[in-house]
């Protein structure tokens, strides 16, 4: 008898082979799209990602243990790329990508394009080594091949002509302005309506079948990778070539791939790991078989990139003196949340910058570290700073840099509760913006009075702030900005208790942070859409949107929103009645507070921790959580957070039954919040003095702090709100027990 013969691996359906014949055939057919990364230049001596920023991780002097930190974050390369420029020119980095000739995979394109197998190629390179095979392959670009890389160029795509379609998404090297606001779009976590359009079409509405992915990394998680995700039906079959893994020579679900993979629902689609060299060879063999194949090499000296890097950073010194290299690293710690490194930074920055005398990057060190001591909710502290950068501004006579450090001593005073003063310089700061025709800032700062202005529970007066707001986004273009506006619009609506209105206004900017990509946009408006159906008593309809929002938060490493969403969540789940649940969504976010050194986000999960086991008639743990915020507030100088902690003692000494404590405790927390005119927290504090002295069977005070209550609440949220109709049958029934 014979032995049975094994199988070769070319007649497995699921072998590296069989796949790659079936790609041979798809190309041949006109089938294919191909969407390319940096990893198609290698053999051009471009540098990739993770060769470039290495190298300039060590030239910012930037230790191992601090670089992999930076290497390990969910910060694009092009949001990198960004932080850089805004240091300084960022032409000598720019430089790099227009260096190196066409290689293999080039020509290997250009050659498919001239005899009209492949008629649209996407990428996110900026260099400009596809068009340069394309010329030396005698194609006329304008009448055989177009390039779109600019936003105008993307809304003109005809897709169903028959010329070339070079699709540069993230911008050219030979347009270096646009290019440089395309990386601040990327950056800022922002994919433009007509970028969104182009990612729609490849990998769904498009006539193609198939997407072969090239020398990329699918690391484009502020923008790219989004709207892949956000793809669930009609998309086409993927097949993405991984290079990096081509030892393993194998090919499985796309699916499989657990690391960066915005593919995760597109059925069918493959994932190959191969040597992509191996793999050109096969498509020009088969496509191309009347050309000599052209083996790859190196086609430049690989240090040539890196003299670049150098003269980039000679440059950046002599200007702007050593302080730099460590501002742009604070910078970039700054962007991943990495907040007591990026301090490190600014602070050795800021002496360096002191100790030559420049004033300029003094004043801008001094407002990045207030920054820093802002977003960890060290309010005080962010003053400081900011008012030394205020005053470095009006010195040097910098006018932008002066309006922005204006905007920040607003902002800090707005977290502190001190909206009067808040409105103090953000009204200094719009009348900069008016006078120096920055239309982008007298937005921002319209928005910021509107804020203000909600907080002191004026929300027709902040109403009117942010339509202004809003007038402007829309006439710039900003839709970013549009979207923001929108959402404090919602907000103003909720406090007033036009819930319908709040809806439409989150509704509008959900669509808008959908539209152009902002996933932190699109999160916090899931947020605020679940907080005005919490609002409503839909609670279940709450968690689901907390829960959309805490899966974006976690997805592009966004630690504060995740708290955010946690706290949404536990909130949530305390209406519902289920105080246990809801501590345990506490403590997870107050973990994250305490590990960014988030001060104010500890104080608030502290304050919620309280209320629920005061609900668990653990009065003892209530009264600790509420302790330790009101020393928190204090230590921070959160005037309102100390007044809303001070009442949440009151409560949980009125749930203990000791009323003398519980009053003591409201009035010093109604003090507060006239101070800082605070007309919520004075209502609310009314209100439970009213209980309280009601409690005590003392009608007339109960109806005296009730009236009193009534008389902040009604014009604040009308006298239809659930709000102002339990205080109204409270004092109903005290002064029918008046009467008795």
């Amino acid at each position: 008898m014979s032995k049975k013969r094994k199988s070769s691996d070319s007649c497995n359906p699921n072998s590296v082979d069989t796949f790659i014949l079936e790609l041979l055939r798809s190309i041949k057919a006109k089938e294919v799209v191909i969407f390319c990364g940096a990893g198609i230049s290698r053999h051009s001596g471009l540098p990739i990602v993770k060769d470039l920023v290495p190298y300039i991780l060590k030239k910012l002097d930037v230790g191992q243990e601090e670089a992999e930190i930076i290497l390990n974050s969910n910060l694009p390369f092009e949001a990198f790329i960004e932080t850089l420029g805004r240091s300084y020119n960022p032409g000598r980095i720019f430089d790099i990508f227009d260096l190196g000739e066409p290689n293999t995979n080039h020509f290997l394109l250009a050659k498919l394009a001239k005899v009209g197998y492949v008629t649209t190629i996407c990428t996110t390179n900026f260099d400009r080594l596809i068009e340069k095979a394309f010329d030396s392959e005698g194609l006329v670009r304008g009448d055989d091949y177009r390039v779109y890389h600019k936003e105008d160029d993307l809304a003109r795509i005809s897709w169903h002509d028959s010329t070339v379609h070079l699709i540069k998404i993230h911008g050219s090297v030979e347009d270096r302005n646009n290019m440089a606001i395309t990386l601040g779009q990327v950056a800022s976590q922002i994919l433009s309506s007509q970028r969104k359009s182009v990612i729609d079409h490849i990998f769904r509405k498009g006539v193609h079948k198939h997407v072969l992915i090239l020398g990329y990394r699918c690391s484009d998680v502020f923008d790219i990778s989004p709207q892949i995700e956000a793809i669930r039906e009609n998309h086409k079959k993927v097949l993405l070539i991984d290079h990096e893994r081509r030892h393993e020579r194998a090919v499985r679900d796309l699916a499989d791939k657990k690391v960066k993979n915005p593919f995760q629902h597109f059925r069918e689609s493959k994932w190959i790991l191969s040597d992509t060299d191996t793999l050109m060879k096969a498509v020009w063999e088969f496509c191309l078989p009347e050309e000599e194949y052209i083996f790859p090499k190196s086609a430049i000296d690989k240090t040539t990139w890196q003299k670049c890097i150098n003269k980039w950073f000679l440059e950046t010194e002599a200007k702007y003196t050593e302080g730099n290299k460590y501002n742009i690293t604070g910078l970039i710690f700054d962007k991943i949340s990495e907040s007591q490194n990026a301090l490190k930074y600014y602070d050795r920055a800021l002496s360096i910058f002191r100790e030559f005398g420049h004033k300029q990057g003094e004043g801008h060190s001094l407002g990045n570290v207030g920054g820093v001591h802002h977003n960890l909710g060290d309010y005080r502290k962010a003053i400081q700073y900011h008012q030394q950068a205020l005053s470095i501004t009006r010195e040097i006579g910098n006018k932008q840099l002066e309006g922005s450090s204006l905007g920040n001593l607003g902002s800090d005073y707005g977290s502190l509760g001190d909206n009067q003063k808040a409105i103090y310089y953000y009204e200094q700061a719009l009348d900069i913006a008016r006078e120096i025709g920055d239309k982008n800032g007298e937005g921002r700062h319209l928005g910021n009075l509107g804020s203000a202005y909600q907080d002191l529970g004026e929300n027709q007066k902040a109403i009117n702030f942010y339509e202004q707001a809003l007038s402007i986004a829309r006439h710039l273009g900003d839709k970013n900005g549009e979207g923001r506006h929108l959402g404090h619009l919602g907000i103003s609506y909720r406090n007033l208790g036009d819930n319908q209105k709040a809806i439409n206004y989150y509704e509008q900017a959900l669509s808008i942070a959908k539209e152009i990509g902002d996933r932190r946009g699109e999160g916090r408006h899931l947020g605020n859409l679940g907080n005005v159906y919490h609002g409503l008593g839909n609670y279940q309809e709450a968690i689901q949107y907390h829960q959309q929002a805490l899966s974006i938060a976690k997805e592009i490493g966004d630690r504060r929103g995740k708290g955010r969403h946690l706290d949404n969540l536990g909130i949530a789940h305390y209406s519902l009645g289920d105080s246990q649940k809801a501590i345990n969504y506490y403590e997870q976010a107050l973990n994250i507070a305490r590990e960014i050194g988030d001060r104010r986000g500890e104080e608030w999960r502290l304050d919620h921790l309280g209320i629920a086991y005061s609900n668990l008639d653990n009065c003892q743990a209530a009264i600790d959580s509420h302790e330790q915020a009101l020393s928190i507030a204090r230590e921070i100088g959160d005037i309102q957070g100390e007044g809303r902690s001070l009442g949440n003692l009151g409560g949980a000494y009125l749930n203990l039954g000791d009323h003398k404590k519980a009053i003591d405790y409201y009035k010093q927390a109604l003090i507060i919040s006239r101070e800082i005119n605070d007309k919520w927290g004075e209502g609310n504090c009314l209100s439970n003095l009213g209980v309280c002295y009601g409690d005590l069977g003392d009608c007339q005070k109960a109806i005296m702090y009730s009236e009193q209550a009534l008389g902040e609440f009604r014009p604040m949220l009308g006298g239809s709100h659930p709000y102002v109709k339990r205080i109204e049958e409270y004092l109903s029934e005290a002064k029918s027990q008046l009467k008795r």
